[in-house]
């Protein structure tokens, strides 16, 4: 069971984590609308800012998958690049000070409450294993995961991974589901490699897995 400092760090890590998501995607789709200026981007903006499907296909299937020499609305990826970074650094204090508020804000979205409660859940929500489940693996000698610290409790996935953690974007998941689904797959995406994951346990373990 995880104790409150450790609820707390995680809770602040996945914070941290929601506000680099909104910045990357609201900073590139600012950019491409501005053809490359940034002199106008203000925290208002940013608050007021909605991660859309179309900016994560941009963001994700565009800009990360396309050469750099690739143009979209004129400019190249790597201006872009450029131009983003180059902004982040000159705006280092500034930026710290979306993120302060972000941690205000991200209390309405996900509050501690709530992820509090949330994080004593005990069942991945794609492959169905628990941490006592685990440990009878690990007794029985059909663990061979090579990480120190991962794999002993649930971690935290977003079903779509490419927006912010909310109530309606977070579930529960393994150490083993989170690494499979990387940043690829939603959880739709997800739900046969979850049920072949399941399936490998419940050989395993000479038993099936709880609903």
């Amino acid at each position: 069971m995880l104790s409150g400092p450790d609820i707390t760090r995680k809770y602040q890590t996945i914070c941290k984590r929601s506000f680099k998501t909104k910045l990357e995607q609201f900073l590139l789709s600012r950019c491409i609308a501005d053809a490359g200026a940034t002199d106008s981007f203000t925290m208002d903006e940013f608050d007021r800012y909605a991660i859309s499907d179309e900016d994560i296909k941009m963001y994700a299937a565009v800009y990360y998958q396309q050469p750099y020499d690739h143009k979209i609305k004129g400019e190249s990826i790597v201006d872009l690049y450029s131009i983003i970074e180059s902004w982040k650094r000159l705006k280092a204090e500034e930026i710290a000070k979306w993120e302060g508020f972000y941690k205000v804000c991200f209390e309405k979205i996900l509050s501690y409450e709530y992820f509090e409660n949330f994080i004593k859940g005990d069942k991945c929500h794609y492959c169905h294993v628990t941490p006592e489940d685990i440990n009878e693996l690990i007794d029985m000698q059909k663990i061979f995961k090579k990480h120190e610290t991962r794999g002993f409790s649930m971690e935290i996935d977003r079903k779509e991974p490419n927006k912010e953690y909310r109530k309606d974007n977070i579930v529960l998941c393994c150490y083993w589901c989170n690494n499979a689904k990387t940043d690829e797959f939603d959880d739709e995406d997800f739900k046969p490699i979850g049920k072949a994951i399941r399936k490998v346990w419940e050989c395993r373990l000479g038993r099936k897995l709880k609903e």
